[in-house]
């Protein structure tokens, strides 16, 4: 991701947290905001769908003056993260997106040739993916607030939401998959995998608490599409957005299936 302010340009910060006020109406609606400051963040290098990125930056955001359908969402500040990578937002300046479903993240950029979203399948990253990154908040979300996080637990939290919406083997080394890390903080990517390993063992019959919906920003070129709770943006929606199919394929498996499947096998021949 590419964000910019007056005075300085952070490239591609990964995590937002915003300052918002309380509860609308339960459907697809735009929401405005301004991104306010950057805060502390840790390095790494990756290759992501057809592009290889250095100094990938993952760090807090804050986003004030939340507005759905124009009216203020009443909450506190709270801690979001971002589906893309290398899209732009700048500090001081004031946004409109609207709120989908989460399956619908990153559906202006899904698909692109030469882009780091080339590897999200069309119409946005999927039920299977958006279910896992509700697994991962339910496991290792740490709080609202900005000052629930440290540049270790926010880096690996931003790295395992982009493991989940960018690829689908669950691993941030070697160099298969669309997504893996080529540099950086040892203890935030390994930190980052032992989260992935753990959404992966996650029984197939679990289901997720966490309520998310996306922040999401059309056009070309967009802006970050943006990962929050669903009661801090006045609630969940129920309408498809964009006109865009939200199952490509109706057979989803969830990323991590056939790491379950595999493993029940062998339990099953060892038992024998």
């Amino acid at each position: 991701m590419i964000t910019t302010t007056t005075k300085t340009t952070f490239t591609r910060i990964a995590v937002f947290a915003i300052s918002a006020f309380a509860g609308l109406s339960a459907y697809a609606s735009p929401v405005s905001f301004t991104f306010q400051n950057f805060g502390s963040s840790s390095s790494v290098s990756a290759h992501a769908g057809d592009t290889y990125i250095s100094n990938l930056s993952v760090g807090t955001i804050t986003l004030a003056n939340i507005y759905r359908e124009g009216v203020p969402v009443d909450t506190s500040s709270v801690v979001v993260f971002c589906t893309e990578i290398q899209e732009s937002i700048s500090t001081g300046q004031t946004y409109n997106y609207d709120v989908v479903e989460p399956q619908y993240a990153s559906a202006g950029t899904a698909g692109n040739p030469g882009s780091s979203s080339s590897a999200i399948p069309i119409g946005g990253i999927g039920v299977a993916a958006a279910r896992n990154v509700a697994i991962l908040y339910d496991l290792y979300y740490a709080g609202n607030e900005a000052s629930d996080w440290n540049s270790a637990t926010v880096g690996a939290f931003q790295l395992a939401v982009w493991e989940l919406t960018h690829d689908s083997d669950g691993s941030l080394s070697g160099t298969d998959g669309s997504f893996y890390v080529t540099n950086g903080n040892s203890t935030v990517r390994n930190l980052a995998q032992s989260y992935l390993d753990a959404v992966g063992s996650t029984s197939s019959s679990y289901n997720p608490y966490t309520d998310l919906v996306a922040l999401s920003s059309m056009g070309n070129p967009g802006r970050q599409d943006l990962l929050v709770q669903s009661q801090y943006v006045g609630g969940p929606v129920t309408a498809v957005p964009f006109g865009v199919n939200p199952l490509p394929g109706l057979a989803i498996i969830g990323f991590f299936g056939w790491r379950r499947l595999r493993k029940r096998l062998n339990d099953k021949i060892q038992a024998e």
